[in-house]
């Protein structure tokens, strides 16, 4: 499977469920259905996915869109965002500042749908399924994957935070240097004009 096949499954699991835990279950019973290795080329995408948006912007634009940060909370977030299609996902990647503009973003702000453990479970959902087929138990899917992604031709340190420098999300100045698009949408939610 590649990352094209990937984006599919997780958009077609969307369109084809009607409840986050018919989601879950579609993807599961749909990944049963596939061989081992395109079992693990979906977590490895999964994986890749959530590190390339697991960065210091994103944590600071989620901190300040809900108020507080959490690790569990965060990592609810970034799967949440993955789960919303490529086109979500890249305009979030690209523009970590600007994800309020995104509709289901600004939904989320009143619903807290986005930080509830099923999202966890969305980047699990492989697990079970490769369980399953492999019939060779949990402890072998994180050797298996590092094994698949190297086959893949793709770097596997995907459990480090990502990229960017680690700042104040309290500092004003800061704030306004990293996140222009917040200072913005504040701006308009506030009826004004950023400085």
């Amino acid at each position: 499977m590649d990352i094209d096949g990937f984006w599919d499954l997780v958009e077609r699991s969307d369109r084809e469920s009607g409840s986050r835990a018919e989601r879950l279950a579609w993807l599961d019973a749909h990944l049963r259905t596939l061989p081992v290795e395109e079992i693990l080329d979906y977590q490895v995408w999964m994986n890749l996915a959530e590190r390339r948006i697991h960065v210091w912007d994103m944590y600071g634009m989620y901190w300040h869109l809900y108020g507080f940060g959490s690790g569990d909370g965060f990592l609810y977030f970034v799967r949440w965002l993955i789960s919303l299609g490529r086109d979500a996902f890249e305009f979030a990647a690209e523009s970590p500042d600007r994800i309020a503009e995104l509709p289901q973003v600004l939904h989320s702000l009143t619903d807290e749908d986005c930080r509830t453990q099923e999202f966890e479970r969305f980047g699990y959902v492989a697990q079970k399924a490769y369980d399953v087929v492999s019939a060779s138990g949990i402890d072998s899917m994180p050797d298996a994957l590092t094994v698949r992604a190297a086959e893949l031709g793709v770097v596997s340190d995907w459990n480090s935070f990502g990229d960017g420098e680690h700042w104040d999300f309290e500092d004003e100045a800061e704030v306004e240097r990293h996140l222009p698009g917040l200072i913005e949408y504040r701006a308009r939610l506030e009826g004004t004009t950023p400085s």
